[in-house]
């Protein structure tokens, strides 16, 4: 008797448990919801509206306070108190109506303000206030996203505050940072259409990465993460992060990435080589027990690259690179040794 009920003591804590973490998953999905419907709606304002486009407002910090207090609530309704808050600072819109010529489709492709009228957070009216914004957008110069006099295929972001010292931003900033990006890629990277997936996707994706980014290395994870979502050999981040990861200490000799392994092609240090027996040709499969097939894997998704090929490139770099000055390979030598 007493087994049994302790049995069922037993099955009713695991069923509280279960019901906690349902209810803790379910409060965060609706946050991640939340946040992008925020992102999409301070972006488009951003570069559609007339007060905002001309830099009348501070909108990182405006934003700031939105994402705090979307954070800090417990609420289903302060996402739309906030949402309307950047409406009510936006104020009226008295551009006059765009009405686009006959150009050449591809043009189209990146265009789609379809998520205003699909999205689930925002209120009618604000819906009506966006999809107005849009067809009546800021005729000037705008404040945030230019065209680049030195080069006409990229744009000059000239008003953005890089927040030098903030080395590890709080979640705010880190989120700002990706709102950022998310929209100036979803209004000005031609190729947005070719990235292989809805970019409103790669938003929902990022949102909690950039959140759950709790130390320097797992943020540095998420920005070369978000810096590789375009999937363009085009897109990297400056100064690089991947030693962060991987270490500053490079290998005593230069190598290709071959099928999964490393294999020797020049010894930078031979004194260091020849004490190791490491020759042109040897053929490196781990480091530090780890393989490199598994290391590469692993970095897949920080590499921005179009194509898998790009991304081998780029991790001639750093993927045998390690945190300390000694490191333990596994290799073959051509002799078979």
């Amino acid at each position: 008797m007493t087994l049994h009920l302790g049995m069922k003591r037993h099955h009713l804590l695991v069923l509280i448990l279960s019901l906690s973490t349902v209810s803790i998953f379910a409060q965060n999905g609706r946050k991640y919801r939340e946040l992008a419907t925020l992102a999409k709606t301070w972006g488009l304002l951003k570069y559609y509206h007339p007060a905002i486009a001309s830099g009348k407002h501070n909108w990182d910090s405006i934003l700031i306070v939105s994402i705090r207090n979307i954070l800090a609530s417990n609420t289903n309704g302060q996402a739309k108190r906030e949402l309307q808050s950047l409406l009510h600072i936006a104020g009226p819109n008295n551009a006059v109506e765009y009405i686009p010529g006959y150009g050449d489709p591809i043009s189209a492709k990146n265009y789609d303000i379809s998520w205003i009228e699909k999205d689930k957070i925002l209120s009618r009216e604000q819906k009506q206030f966006l999809l107005y914004t849009t067809k009546h957008p800021f005729k000037g110069i705008n404040f945030y996203a230019q065209p680049n006099i030195n080069n006409d295929s990229t744009v000059f972001t000239p008003n953005e505050n890089p927040y030098k010292r903030m080395l590890y931003p709080d979640t705010n900033y880190r989120l700002l940072g990706l709102f950022r990006f998310w929209n100036v890629i979803n209004y000005f990277y031609p190729y947005k259409y070719a990235i292989g997936k809805p970019w409103g996707a790669v938003l929902n994706e990022l949102i909690p990465v950039m959140i759950s980014a709790n130390d320097t290395l797992s943020y540095h994870r998420s920005i070369a993460k978000m810096a590789a979502s375009i999937n363009d050999s085009h897109g990297s981040l400056w100064p690089g992060v991947f030693e962060s990861f991987t270490g500053k200490y490079a290998p005593p000799f230069n190598f290709m990435l071959i099928n999964g392994k490393a294999v020797v092609t020049k010894l930078v240090d031979s004194v260091s080589c020849i004490k190791a027996d490491i020759t042109v040709g040897s053929v490196i499969s781990s480091i530090n027990h780890l393989s490199i097939k598994q290391r590469i894997k692993d970095n897949l998704d920080y590499v921005p690259a179009s194509n898998y090929g790009g991304k081998i490139k780029t991790m001639h770099s750093f993927i045998l690179n390690t945190d300390t000055s000694f490191a333990l390979y596994s290799f073959v030598n051509p002799g078979g040794k």
